[in-house]
């Protein structure tokens, strides 16, 4: 299933929602309960996504903050931590 950044805020939308804990350090026990959080008209039809469904993203890369470091990269800053 193809899933857009839009389909990805609206997964973390629902999640807020049912105020399910996320985040740095914060680890879904029950994976059972990000199953079906959302729901996607494919072909028509509407389809649930969620934890087990396997998804492609379509997304604009973009070269990361060699500069001062990418949170996503454990805080690293330096360059070569961050190079592309």
């Amino acid at each position: 299933m193809l899933l857009t950044v839009k389909d990805f805020k609206q997964l973390m939308g629902d999640v807020e929602d049912r105020e399910i804990a996320f985040g740095r350090f914060k680890y879904v026990r029950d994976r059972a309960t990000l199953r079906g959080l959302h729901s996607k008209t494919v072909g028509g039809e509407a389809v649930a996504v969620g934890e087990g469904i396997r998804v492609r993203i379509v997304a604009d890369a973009k070269t990361s903050n060699v500069g001062t470091g990418e949170a996503v990269n454990c805080m690293r800053t330096k360059k070569a931590d961050n190079a592309t």
